[in-house]
């Protein structure tokens, strides 16, 4: 994830689950290793949050039926990273997004313990640390695609854009309303962006 200056946080990773959190310097190209995860894991989501200058991270995958619920706290300034709470099930792959506005971070779908994709949206607010999840009618995903989401957010008023899985989507922050678009001019398999899409947003 970008930060809002010049460095991209990392962590984890494949092949096998890493445990190595990194900084990368854009401006000079080195990679920093700045903490260790309490497991190593693989498919976390990750969220910046500029005004603070802290990252959040979301569940993980550390093997063959281990999965994690942990929300992790990075400290951009101290360079600490601690565990800051839980989700309300174990997850992995799943996308996030930070809303500066209402000042709290979103995550779309990923995969659970249970070998299914998840359709949730949820959302954390780390001034109370709680997770909710949205309720209303349209805030679900579509089922098949759920753990081939990617995230982007767009600079209109209040309308997020889900890219990946086939589908581009478009998600209403105030309405909590997931609607899918159509794309003209793209064949259908230009749109199967798919989960590899991730580490490029």
């Amino acid at each position: 994830v970008w930060t809002d200056g010049d460095e991209i946080l990392y962590l984890g990773g494949q092949p096998k689950a890493r445990s190595g959190f990194y900084v990368y310097a854009t401006t000079t190209h080195n990679w920093t290793l700045v903490a260790t995860l309490p497991t190593p894991m693989e498919g976390m989501a990750l969220v910046w949050d500029p005004d603070t200058k802290v990252a959040y991270a979301f569940g993980g995958y550390a093997g063959p039926g281990l999965f994690s619920d942990l929300i992790l706290r990075y400290n951009g300034t101290s360079r600490e990273l601690d565990e800051f709470g839980r989700l309300p099930e174990p997850r992995y792959e799943s996308a996030a997004i930070w809303d500066a506005e209402r000042r709290v971070a979103l995550i779309f779908g990923g995969h659970g313990a249970r070998a299914t994709s998840s359709r949730d949206i949820l959302q954390f607010d780390p001034e109370s640390r709680t997770v909710s999840t949205l309720r209303q009618r349209h805030s679900r995903l579509p089922l098949v695609k759920a753990n081939y989401i990617c995230t982007a957010l767009a600079r209109g008023p209040g309308q997020m854009y889900l890219v990946g899985g086939n589908r581009l989507l478009q998600f209403n922050l105030s309405s909590q309303e997931v609607r899918a678009l159509v794309v003209k001019g793209m064949r259908s398999e230009e749109r199967r962006v798919g989960k590899e899409c991730r580490s490029r947003w």
